[in-house]
């Protein structure tokens, strides 16, 4: 979302008054991208320009929401939304129409603990897709793999051929060019399920003062088909936050708000779990003892990012912790409001090479031939006071 011309990453989240932004200051979303939990929202303000200067810190636009509280009354409700592919048509690269499933559903409610002194409200929202995603690939063709190339004829080499036969399936559609690679098309299901939940306690201790808490948690996951169908690929996400907010009015004309807030993301890229083909998981075709196959990458092939556990995962964790205090005073026809504010941010993202990181090559006759122009792996060094430190580099071939 862009507001005011900035770029997305530049504008700031709010959740009862604590800034809700990510790792990378994007805004919050959870492994399938949405924010759910509509029913918690009481309201919601977008500002895009002259920011009051209790917000600040953001060049673009400031959106805030605050959770809704109980009342004197029980209320509630539940609901689902079913979304399905029974009116959906097949897109040109489908052979057949892939299924399509997304159940929303959830559940709010709230209340009195102690009339006119405590309230709760509670909601949940969770969330079940299963999106059938078509791929549309390159490998090489059945000529190719018996070495029968469009420039001449070439003898391949048996372990690219085991290779290519575990890995690289046949075109399932037209060739292409001269005919040395071919069109191969599949459609795999992305499942991506997810749970959400925030509850909120007020209490009024008097009139003049008041306290109020929420806790809101996410849960989410995605997982689908790699780009050649022979692994599964996915991440996952994990927010928390809470909050706590005490506000004391001295006069009818002085009111003083202390809020206190927690936001943790937790967040994991890059991770690979077994499917269909079980080569992926096979030592046999890494070529560095005890990991899985490498990663090839051919010009005018579909690049093979290689068996279980070599794609490069990353683990994001971003813990903020704010505080603020607002002193609101009114002076006659003036409204005069002071703002102290104390933030912590801490985030740490660490990241996994692959020992056995993958070879490329020139063309498909120097695949076919085995003759890689440059082979990249990670090595584990140390240095002279015996720490460990990793590298990673390119080796010529040979």
């Amino acid at each position: 979302m862009t507001i005011s011309g900035g770029r997305p990453r530049q504008n700031d989240a709010r959740l009862d008054g604590i800034s809700v932004n990510d790792y990378a200051n994007g805004s919050p979303g959870s492994a399938l991208g949405v924010n759910l939990g509509v029913d918690a929202v009481e309201q919601f303000t977008v500002l895009t320009s002259n920011y009051p200067a209790q917000v600040g810190r953001s060049s673009g636009g400031v959106v805030g929401a605050s959770t809704r509280s109980g009342t004197n009354s029980f209320h509630g409700d539940v609901f689902e939304f079913l979304r399905n592919s029974a009116l959906d048509a097949r897109n040109f690269f489908d052979s057949a129409k892939p299924p399509f499933r997304r159940n929303q559903f959830g559940a709010s409610a709230g209340g009195p603990l102690w009339k006119n002194r405590t309230f709760l409200f509670g909601d949940y929202e969770g969330l079940r897709a299963s999106t059938g995603i078509t791929q549309v690939d390159t490998v090489p063709s059945a000529a190719a793999k018996a070495g029968n190339l469009s420039t001449g004829g070439v003898a391949v080499d048996p372990s690219v051929l085991r290779f290519m036969n575990a890995f690289f399936p046949l075109p399932n559609e037209s060739l292409l060019g001269s005919g040395d690679t071919g069109i191969y098309t599949f459609s795999g299901q992305q499942v991506t399920p997810e749970n959400y939940f925030t509850t909120r306690m007020d209490h009024k201790f008097s009139a003049r003062d008041e306290v109020s808490g929420t806790y809101m948690f996410d849960s989410g996951t995605a997982r689908q088909p790699d780009e050649l169908n022979n692994k599964l690929t996915g991440y996952d996400s994990r927010r928390q936050f809470f909050t706590v907010r005490e506000a004391h009015g001295f006069s009818p004309r002085i009111l003083n708000s202390l809020r206190f807030g927690i936001y943790r993301v937790v967040a994991t890229t890059g991770l690979t779990f077994a499917s269909s083909n079980p080569s992926a998981s096979d030592p046999t075709f890494g070529t560095v003892p005890g990991h899985n196959a490498a990663q090839i990458t051919v010009p005018g092939i579909t690049a093979f990012t290689g068996g279980l556990g070599t794609t490069t995962n990353f683990h994001f964790h971003w813990t903020s912790i704010q505080a603020y205090d607002d002193i609101s005073v009114v002076r006659g026809n003036h409204f005069r409001k002071i703002r102290t504010w104390n933030r912590t941010n801490s985030g740490q993202q660490v990241g996994r090479l692959h020992s056995g990181r993958g070879f490329s090559f020139n063309s498909i006759s120097d695949f076919l031939t085995n003759k890689p122009f440059r082979w990249q792996r990670r090595f584990r060094v140390r240095s002279a006071r015996g720490i460990p430190a990793d590298y990673c580099g390119g080796l010529p071939s040979g």
